[in-house]
C-alpha cells in the first residue's frame, strides 16, 4: 500500500527537531537524552524523528554543526568589525569566550572525554580545529 503524502513529516520540523534538541542536549548530554525526549519536546511521534535523522547521535551533530555555523559567523563578524591586528585578535578571543559559554553542546563537543568517545565529534573537532589556526594565522599575519 502506498503512504500517503500527508503522512509525511511538515518541511520545517527539520529545524524544529534541531532547536529542540540543542534545548534538550543541553540539560541532559548526548548519553541521557532519548530519541522519546526530543519527539515529546516538539509534540510529535518518534517516528518523525526517524524520517529526518537515523539516531539522536545524527541530530546531536546537526545540532553540533548549526552550532558551529553560529560559531564561525559570529567570530568572522567579529573579527571584521576591527581595523588593527590586534583588536581583531582580542575581538576573536572575546568573541569566542562568550560564545562557548552560549552555545553549550559546541563547547561540550570540544571536551576531551566527551569527543574521544564519538567518532564523529573526533572528525568535527579535527575540522574546527584547523579552521581556528587558519583564523588567527591570517589575524596574526596582518
Amino acid at each position: 500500500m502506498k503512504k500517503d503524502k500527508s503522512e509525511r513529516p511538515g518541511k520545517d520540523l527539520k529545524p524544529l527537531i534541531i532547536e529542540s534538541a540543542r534545548e534538550i542536549f543541553r540539560e541532559y548530554g548526548l548519553k541521557k537524552t532519548t530519541m522519546n525526549d526530543i519527539a515529546h519536546k516538539i509534540n510529535k511521534a518518534k517516528g518523525a524523528l526517524y524520517y529526518y535523522f537515523s539516531s539522536k547521535e545524527k541530530i546531536y551533530e546537526a545540532v553540533i554543526e548549526d552550532e558551529a555555523d553560529i560559531f564561525r559567523t559570529e567570530l568572522i563578524s567579529a573579527v571584521k568589525q576591527q581595523t588593527t591586528p590586534a583588536a581583531k585578535l582580542k575581538a576573536y578571543v572575546l568573541t569566542r569566550i562568550g560564545l562557548f559559554k552560549h552555545l553549550a553542546n559546541f563547547y561540550t563537543a570540544f571536551q576531551k572525554e566527551y569527543y574521544e568517545h564519538y567518532a564523529f565529534l573526533m572528525h568535527f573537532r579535527e575540522k574546527y580545529d584547523k579552521e581556528e589556526i587558519d583564523q588567527i594565522t591570517a589575524i596574526l599575519n596582518d
